[in-house]
């Protein structure tokens, strides 16, 4: 993601699941108060999102409800695709027992647009 930064950027720690910090060449420190979410995307917080996902956190087995069929992207924070699938019903249960406990980002897109949600895996 941009930073602004041209130092390396080497070290990364998240003491939650909103704040982190990375540290680099030349005394760089950079802080996150957002969990670190990718450039352009934000996550939907309004009435319209029809995107649900329980329980949050998770260890693992995620809920996910939306009335509209359409895909389903699961990404890290680093942006890297993990998981794909295309939802056909109305509730869908996704195994993320494989995934490290951090942060992701679950994008669905539907005829109707595009949500963004984030879980936490434990």
């Amino acid at each position: 993601m941009p930073t602004g930064n041209t130092n390396y950027l080497a070290s990364i720690s998240f003491p939650d699941a909103s704040t982190g910090y990375v540290a680099g060449e030349g005394g760089t420190i950079l802080k996150t108060d957002n969990g670190g979410g990718p450039v352009g995307i934000s996550e939907t917080k309004n009435a319209t999102n029809s995107l649900k996902l329980y329980p949050n956190p998770t260890s693992g087995n995620l809920t996910v409800e939306t009335p509209e069929k359409g895909t389903l992207s699961v990404y890290d924070l680093n942006g890297v695709l993990l998981l794909q699938r295309e939802l056909t019903e109305p509730t869908t249960l996704i195994d993320v027992h494989n995934l490290s406990a951090g942060v992701y980002l679950v994008k669905m897109v539907g005829v109707k647009g595009v949500q963004v949600v984030k879980f936490f895996k434990q």
